[in-house]
């Protein structure tokens, strides 16, 4: 998954699990999932180019910064919910989330 972030778009990169149709993720083709929206009022969430995204080691936990608000992603609707704000002021660029550790949770 990634962001398409001149079009809002959240993109699947490469088919479902590796497969048809798409292929490998290694070929690059991505494929539209939905425009980016917040989801409780479904007005679309504009992601500029300076954005980060990533997804939990081992789930489906997907997160977006834009600027300095942090978003969990929705992978099957492209739908964001705000989850506040990050990096103590700062305009993040990018985000790495890490793996839980074990026994944590």
């Amino acid at each position: 998954y990634g962001i398409d972030s001149a079009n809002d778009l959240l993109v699947r990169i490469g088919g479902p699990d590796g497969g048809a149709p798409g292929g490998s993720p290694n070929a690059g083709q991505t494929f539209a999932v939905d425009t980016l929206r917040d989801a409780a009022t479904f007005e679309a969430v504009d992601f500029g180019p300076q954005n980060g995204f990533d997804i939990e080691p081992g789930t489906d936990a997907a997160f977006a910064v834009n600027g300095t608000t942090l978003y969990a992603v929705n992978l099957t609707t492209a739908g964001v919910t705000n989850q506040g704000t990050i990096g103590g002021g700062l305009t993040l660029r990018g985000l790495a989330v890490a793996a839980p550790q074990a026994g944590a949770g």
